[in-house]
């Protein structure tokens, strides 16, 4: 067992992560090498290795691109999703008050619930449509998955991680 998942075993991690990181000999390698970005949120959550406004912001660069994705497949999202996610950045920048958020979050709970209605009636209409869909979506979800993880990489430090050594183990980094 690495030291890696020796450190993720004493935190806590999943048996697949902790497996997964096996392989790695060194924090660096692993962090580089994950492309799961939830296992990557849950690390950053468990060590308290982002604050509040880059959990913000990586949140919104998830929505922006979900919108995105709407957008690109001809159903064009609500405008109210869109200024929540804009107010959102620019409450994580310190550039927006509680209460433009708390409104913005409020318009886009009533967009949401527009586009569930919407959304139930579509789908009872298109549900010959699922399993091709499906396919897709996984792949789409693994891209995704990529980008989050480049993207935590590239604006969060990488958390110090250190296993829990042996009796009699050298020191050294991590």
């Amino acid at each position: 067992m690495s030291r890696v998942s020796k450190y993720l075993e004493s935190i806590g991690a999943c048996d697949e992560a902790i497996e997964w990181a096996k392989k790695y000999t060194t924090a660096e390698q692993a962090w580089t090498k994950c492309t799961n970005s939830e296992w990557l949120i849950w690390l950053l959550n468990k060590v308290n290795g982002w604050d509040d406004s880059t959990r913000r912001r990586f949140a919104c660069g998830c929505a922006r691109r979900a919108l995105q994705r709407k957008r690109k497949a001809g159903r064009e999202p609500d405008a109210r999703s869109w200024a929540a996610v804009d107010v959102a950045e620019r409450f994580a920048s310190g550039l927006a008050s509680q209460e433009e958020l708390a409104a913005a979050r409020d318009a886009a709970w009533d967009a949401a619930w527009d586009a569930a209605w919407d959304a139930a009636w579509a789908a009872a209409r298109d549900a010959a449509w699922d399993a091709a869909r499906d396919a897709a979506r996984d792949a789409a979800r693994a891209a995704e998955r990529k980008r989050q993880c480049h993207w935590i990489r590239a604006h969060v430090k990488r958390p110090a991680m250190r296993a829990p050594l042996e009796p009699g183990a050298p020191k050294g980094g991590d």
